[in-house]
């Protein structure tokens, strides 16, 4: 689906990425094709970067072995460690800060806003206009207004359960995993119908950025354990890195 790969490099006018939404809420292949993308993605970011770490490692092994030689030149060898000291600072500032800690680089490469399907489908008449703002924020990633314009709209019911876990996802997006993890393990006890794998996907990706490995293998393997397909392949992946 053609439609679904713009989708993805957000290449799509607000309208269209609606109409791909739409498409996907109701079709399960699609939904799990577009977890495959996103999980191609994550991979492939990752095979480059160890592939520019060991690049670094093997340039680095060739020069000690050139100082080794040549012992008696203390000038080539402040040269070489010159080198060497500029190549990492290289590395260092083309690579994002996250890449720095295992953890924070899984947290980042994982991470992705929940997609925008119940602010699109949800529609209550004298709640229209208020949800409409709200999802075009969200599509606009201006998560702040998200923020606080869920927190003036007082929704009911099911409504108030799913806008509260779109306004976690904000949070996260804006790096406050405290307040959003607190909304989340809320949402997880009321058992919000539907959103169970999702909960436990994003609290997973909030202990790993906190480097609670038992805590985000636990929420992983009920994604594991569930009927539910979002993100079992993703769960099984990050469980085995987690795991190295």
């Amino acid at each position: 689906m053609k439609e679904l790969d713009a989708f993805v490099r957000n290449e799509l006018s607000a309208v269209e990425a609606r109409q791909v939404l739409d498409s996907i809420n109701i079709n399960a292949e699609l939904k799990e094709e577009l977890d495959v993308i996103q999980n191609f993605q994550s991979i492939t970011r990752t095979q480059t970067n160890n592939k520019l770490k060991a690049l670094l490692q093997k340039q680095e092994l060739k020069q000690t072995k050139v100082v080794s030689i040549r012992p008696r030149s203390s000038y080539k060898w402040m040269m070489l460690a010159a080198s060497l000291l500029f190549g990492v600072l290289a590395i260092q500032f083309l690579l994002p800060t996250h890449e720095q800690g295992s953890h924070k680089a899984l947290y980042s490469e994982n991470f992705t806003p929940y997609v925008n399907e119940v602010l699109v489908k949800e529609r209550a008449s004298m709640e229209s206009n208020a949800l409409d703002h709200i999802s075009n924020a969200y599509d606009e990633k201006k998560y702040d207004y998200v923020i606080s314009s869920i927190d003036k709209l007082a929704a009911r019911g099911e409504l108030e359960g799913k806008l509260q876990f779109y306004k976690a996802i904000s949070l996260m997006a804006l790096d406050k995993q405290v307040e959003a993890k607190g909304i989340l393990l809320d949402l997880k006890k009321t058992e919000l119908e539907d959103y169970s794998n999702q909960i436990a996907w994003y609290l997973s990706l909030i202990a790993i950025n906190n480097d609670q490995k038992e805590e985000a293998a636990f929420y992983l393997q009920s994604i594991l354990d569930s009927d539910d397909y979002f993100r079992k392949t993703s769960a099984e992946r990050l469980i085995k890195q987690l795991k190295n």
